[in-house]
């Protein structure tokens, strides 16, 4: 189901964090076949090999490009609504060598504050933004090059909160778990 463009849904999904539900974590990369208004689109990864890392899963698939063949990994943590399953937010953390720092991507729903971009914080360190990149059908995306600081604080935090704004400017928290962000990292690294 495509996700409303209007301002509004993210207002709507995000209100269930208002009623008492709670959000978290989830690594089930199983296809969401309902899934609804106001949250992102899960991307299904059936082709490739699925890895745990506590709280971290490596997705990896070979493919083909000019009669090579090439593997590709990345690491992933889905936020979720507990209540209903509905992934608020999709964390991939990918390494690309020729850069020499690995490179985050956060996928939110349509309707949150562009102006302010997301808020990231890792345990009590400085809070650091992320400008929003691009909005499509399916949600907006925002990433970040790691630097030095923020590499470290990934790998010897324990947890991290990710605050999006909704179109009333009322701020939502979403939670992000650090278990298992070095031992993830590490096997996409070998890969790369």
């Amino acid at each position: 189901m495509k996700i409303m463009s209007s301002v509004f849904a993210v207002t709507a999904a995000l209100a269930l964090l208002g009623t008492g539900s709670t959000v978290s974590a989830q690594q089930d990369f199983s296809a969401d076949p309902g899934q609804t208004e106001g949250t992102i689109p899960d991307r299904e990864r059936e082709q490739g090999e699925l890895e745990r890392f506590q709280d971290w899963t490596v997705y990896c698939e070979d493919f083909e490009e000019d009669g090579e063949t090439f593997r590709a990994c990345e690491m992933l943590q889905r936020v979720t609504v507990e209540d209903s399953g509905e992934v608020i937010m999709e964390v991939v953390v990918g390494y690309m060598p020729d850069r020499g720092m690995p490179m985050a991507l956060f996928s939110v729903p349509l309707g949150i504050r562009l102006q302010p971009g997301l808020e990231l914080q890792v345990d009590n360190n400085e809070p650091v933004r992320i400008a929003v990149d691009i909005c499509g059908e399916d949600g907006c995306m925002a990433s970040m090059l790691f630097d030095e600081d923020m590499l470290r604080q990934f790998r010897m935090g324990t947890d991290g909160t990710v605050t999006i704004r909704d179109a009333r400017n009322q701020s939502f928290d979403l939670p992000i778990s650090m278990m298992g962000f070095t031992a993830a990292l590490e096997r996409i690294m070998e890969e790369s």
